[in-house]
């Protein structure tokens, strides 16, 4: 009797954390592309999207606060380019002035030439950094941050830029933990995956009964994976790179 009271006392502790946690909102990507995440800046929580139209070849940039709330729609116009991809978003890290700025990765609506630059959160083009694939940054020992950005072309390359401003540890944390994610997620035919830059040279996928589906070696020099996955059966995988691991869904 006493065993069966303390199963039910235990079920209902159970219960009882579990219903503590909801579901407060629902980012959708509105388009082919879409980028969906979350930094911290001004010591306030923001989430944004970047939502792309390739028809009418506009990008829009979606801030809400940490309640969720729309509070900024910029649009962000390129003449036939739709933003790829955003790394980065700071308020400090850039300039001292009061806006968000962040980079984007913008792709020509036909073709493959990937192209970078510094916008902001009002939609302006600050600084153009040419036909580059990836950035990253690097804290030095005397605390100042570089802007590191890659390119592939018929070999790897890396620009290194000096940065003016600074990040609080907090920032730093939710950018670094940023930096693996694994998208499209659910997945079927491929699945990209950023991670921090010379971490692990090697991508390690699992199923979810623990059997090695796939190994592949990484250039420590790129953060970032294309995996074909189109000979994946349906179910949940794990990747690893270093001590960063991650879920992906296959459809």
């Amino acid at each position: 009797m006493k065993s069966i009271f303390t199963i039910l006392i235990l079920t209902l502790l159970s219960i009882d954390t579990y219903s503590q946690i909801t579901l407060e909102k629902e980012y959708i990507y509105g388009a082919r592309e879409g980028k969906t995440s979350a930094f911290i800046a001004n010591n306030n929580l923001y989430f944004f999207e970047i939502v792309n139209f390739y028809q009418t070849k506009t990008s829009t940039f979606l801030l809400y606060d940490g309640n969720h709330q729309l509070v900024k729609s910029s649009i962000i116009q390129i003449e036939n380019y739709g933003l790829y991809r955003v790394y980065l978003p700071s308020d400090k890290l850039f300039n001292d002035d009061s806006l968000i700025e962040f980079i984007a990765t913008y792709k020509p609506t036909t073709g493959d030439n990937t192209l970078m630059a510094i916008f902001n959160e009002d939609g302006e083009k600050l600084f153009d950094l040419g036909s580059h694939n990836f950035a990253t940054y690097i804290k030095t020992p005397s605390n100042q941050y570089k802007l590191l950005t890659h390119y592939i072309d018929d070999g790897y390359g890396m620009n290194v830029y000096s940065l003016p401003g600074s990040l609080t540890s907090s920032e730093e944390e939710i950018l670094k933990k940023a930096e693996c994610i694994a998208f499209p997620n659910p997945a079927k035919e491929y699945i990209n995956i950023q991670f921090e830059r010379g971490i692990s040279s090697q991508l390690i996928v699992t199923d979810i009964k623990g059997n090695v589906v796939k190994e592949q070696n990484i250039n420590p020099a790129i953060n970032e994976v294309r995996l074909n996955t189109s000979n994946f059966t349906s179910g949940l995988y794990i990747y690893q790179i270093g001590d960063q691991k991650g879920k992906f869904i296959i459809k």
